[in-house]
């Protein structure tokens, strides 16, 4: 099983896939998902 945790600023905080952490979320260029996300 994989997980992120992923900051306000897009930035991977933490993951099952240690090459994914510190690098900007890849979700960010599916529009607006992360608004979606953050506003619950």
């Amino acid at each position: 099983m994989d997980y992120l945790i992923i900051g306000p600023d897009y930035i991977n905080l933490a993951s099952s896939r240690e090459q994914d952490v510190g690098k900007k979320n890849l979700l960010t260029s599916q529009g607006a998902f992360f608004k979606q996300v953050w506003s619950g």
